[in-house]
């Protein structure tokens, strides 16, 4: 591709950007920008390009691609890029675009680009790498536009961990600035608005939504893939029911149920609360967002558990990001690592989702190849994995709602027409909280079932097997 057919490609638009600069061989270049989300979550893609400058043709040698994801105002951004070696007379510049395009000028604006840094790079000269040949079969060219602390960073991770134990190689497209037309698959883990066409045969899209319909815009952009995963039975009714056309296949999300055993870990979780030491502990583990019904849920165990509240003999653990003032309400806001949210969960006695729609429910999860007792809502996902009263419990649903109708979601979501989820019932989370509070020897065996399970079901291997599946009946290779 020639830097005049770059530059007049709708790649450039009036709110993108772009710093040039002249590269140095075997360097590391940052640049900082500044962003300023108004409306949504947006995807900024940042690219250094290079090209080489040979009499008057200026042909691109090199792109690398980074991705972020910006959700709140006034965000300061430091990018690095390694700049491989060359020869010869190169120029360069760094393009910052936005994705989706068509909500550019309402979503955000960006500005201040500079280059801030250039260093240089080591490189061991001893590796010989002459000898690598990759198998077109065996690469997965991986775009993963996702916050990394959210459902989508998880999936990716796991995505990234385990498709090279089934003999894969994983292009990360956000941080290897790999570009190549030789691989079959590439597949997208985002939002629908972040999909595009690319030189791959096969391009795989991976989603989901909590509703019975899917926003409007992200239809196009479904049906430019070749195929869609979603994490769960219900989403390929709600896809089907906005339009969606092309193939669509369930692939779980999964657990690591090695790092998340109960054997491993001793419920000596620090609650810094000595008073609460011997109490039950119902467990919350959300972003507090409406959809999550936290409110309910603090409802029906002031209402349920007042006498037993008032002995501390009963908690609510909660871990999300807004504090509460209710009583007897133990408020983790700390970020948790893997081992330590292990302990914590080991630490508490049941785990609680009262969410109007879910798509995957990674907490839930968790919890359940931590052996615990789970109380979910009965509709989306939950029944995918949670059998009533055999690997979890089911709160009941008092009413189908209109979805995404709080003032809390307007800017980002809007009015999808005919989208509904779950009311959960007050009186069934009551009972069902009580019940295991009540029957704690009959909740421990359902929370081993609940183990035993996710374990032979939702293990991270057994999901990516499922996908790797796919890859093979797409490419015709089999993968040991």
């Amino acid at each position: 591709m020639q830097i005049s057919e770059i530059i007049t490609s709708n790649i450039f638009h009036k709110n993108n950007i772009k710093c040039n600069f002249t590269p140095t061989p075997q360097s590391k270049i940052t640049c900082e920008f500044s962003a300023n989300c108004i409306n949504s979550i947006v995807n900024i893609i940042i690219t250094v390009y290079i090209y080489c400058n040979v009499g008057s043709k200026h042909e691109l040698v090199e792109s690398k691609p980074k991705y972020l994801s910006i959700s709140s105002s006034n965000k300061h951004y430091n990018v690095s890029f390694e700049i491989p070696d060359f020869s010869g007379n190169y120029e360069s510049f760094i393009l910052i675009r936005l994705n989706p395009a068509e909500e550019i000028e309402k979503v955000v604006n960006i500005q201040n680009l500079r280059i801030s840094r250039m260093e240089s790079m080591k490189y061991n000269e001893d590796e010989d790498i002459s000898n690598i040949i990759y198998d077109e079969n065996n690469i997965i060219s991986l775009y993963p536009f996702v916050v990394k602390e959210s459902g989508y960073g998880i999936l990716v991770d796991n995505i990234s961990d385990n498709l090279p134990k089934c003999g894969y190689t994983v292009i990360d497209m956000g941080t290897d600035g790999f570009t190549t037309n030789s691989t079959n698959i590439s597949l997208f883990i985002t939002l629908p608005t972040s999909f595009f066409k690319t030189s791959s045969k096969f391009n795989i899209g991976y989603t989901m939504f909590e509703a019975t319909k899917i926003p409007p815009i992200w239809i196009n952009y479904c049906n430019t893939m070749d195929r869609l995963f979603v994490p769960c039975n219900a989403n390929i009714k709600a896809f089907r029911a906005s339009g969606v056309t092309v193939p669509i296949d369930v692939i779980p999300i999964g657990i690591d149920t090695k790092l998340y055993n109960p054997e491993l870990y001793e419920p000596t979780y620090d609650f810094g609360m000595p008073q609460f030491e011997k109490a039950y502990k119902f467990f919350i583990f959300n972003d507090g967002q409406p959809r999550k019904n936290n409110q309910m849920v603090f409802k029906a165990f002031s209402e349920e558990f007042y006498r037993e509240i008032a002995a501390n003999e009963v908690c609510l653990v909660l871990r999300q990001h807004t504090p509460h003032t209710e009583r007897n309400i133990i408020y983790i806001k700390e970020y948790l690592e893997d081992n330590k949210l292990a302990s914590l969960i080991r630490s508490c006695d049941s785990m609680i989702s009262a969410s109007s729609g879910e798509a995957g429910d990674i907490p839930i999860l968790t919890g359940m190849s931590m052996g615990k007792p789970v109380i979910v809502t009965k509709e989306f996902v939950h029944p995918d994995y949670v059998e009533d009263n055999k690997t979890g419990y089911f709160i009941d649903t008092e009413s189908i709602v209109p979805a995404y109708t709080q003032p809390e979601y307007k800017d980002n979501i809007g009015i999808i027409k005919g989208a509904e989820w779950i009311c959960p019932s007050l009186t069934s989370l009551k009972e069902k909280m009580r019940y295991v509070y009540e029957n704690r020897d009959e909740a421990e065996k359902v929370g081993c079932n609940a183990r035993k399970f996710i374990v032979e079901n939702r293990d991270n291997i057994v999901c990516i097997s499922k996908m790797v599946e796919v890859f093979e009946k797409l490419t015709g290779a089999k993968h040991e």
